[in-house]
C-alpha cells in the first residue's frame, strides 16, 4: 500500500515537472526579449513595419535590367534588405526608450538599405557581413564585395546611432 502510494506520488510529481515546464515554454515567448530590451512582441509588430514600401520601391528604382549585387544574377525584383541587421538596431544605445514612430522611421532609414536577391537576402538573414560567409549554393561572398560591404555596413552603423541619439535629444528624452 505505501509503494502504491509513493508511486502515485512520483507520477504526481512528475506530471506536476511536466505541466510547469510546458507552461513555462508556452508563456515564455510571452515574455521574450532581445538582450538589450524590446520584447518579442514589439519586434513582431516593428518589424511587419519594415521595410516601408517606399524603401522596397526605393531599392528597385534602377534603369534597366536588375541583378543581385553580390552574386550578379539577374532578378525581375530587388529586395530590401537591412544593410544592419533589424535585431541589431533594435538592440542599439537609445532604441529602447524612442518613440513608436522614431523606431519605424530609424528602422527604414533609407541609408541603410540595399537591394539583394531572394535567395541572397534569405541566405544572409540577420548576419552581419562579417559572419556570413555567402550563399551554400552560390559560394563565397567574393572578397572584394565583402570588403565594400563590411564598410558600407560601419557607415550605416553609424548613421543609424547618430540618428537614435538626435531623434532621443530631439524629444527631450535623453
Amino acid at each position: 500500500m505505501k509503494e502504491a502510494a509513493e508511486q502515485v506520488g512520483k507520477k504526481a510529481s512528475k506530471e506536476f515537472r511536466q505541466e510547469a515546464s510546458e507552461q513555462l515554454a508556452k508563456h515564455s515567448d510571452d515574455v521574450a526579449s532581445t538582450s538589450k530590451g524590446i520584447s518579442k512582441e514589439e519586434y513582431n509588430s516593428l518589424r511587419k513595419k519594415t521595410p516601408s514600401q517606399e524603401i522596397r520601391d526605393h531599392v528597385n528604382n534602377i534603369d534597366g535590367e536588375k541583378f543581385d549585387p553580390i552574386y550578379g544574377y539577374p532578378v525581375e525584383t530587388l529586395e530590401a534588405d537591412h544593410i544592419v541587421s533589424m535585431k541589431e538596431i533594435t538592440e542599439m544605445d537609445g532604441f529602447v526608450p524612442l518613440s513608436d514612430v522614431d523606431k519605424v522611421e530609424v528602422l527604414n532609414l533609407e541609408d541603410n538599405f540595399m537591394g539583394l536577391g531572394k535567395p541572397t537576402n534569405s541566405s544572409k538573414g540577420s548576419k552581419t557581413w562579417s559572419d556570413w560567409q555567402g550563399h551554400s549554393k552560390l559560394g563565397d561572398i567574393p572578397a572584394e564585395i565583402r570588403e565594400k560591404m563590411i564598410a558600407l555596413e560601419r557607415e550605416a552603423r553609424t548613421k543609424l546611432q547618430n540618428e537614435i541619439f538626435r531623434r532621443l535629444k530631439n524629444d527631450g528624452s535623453a
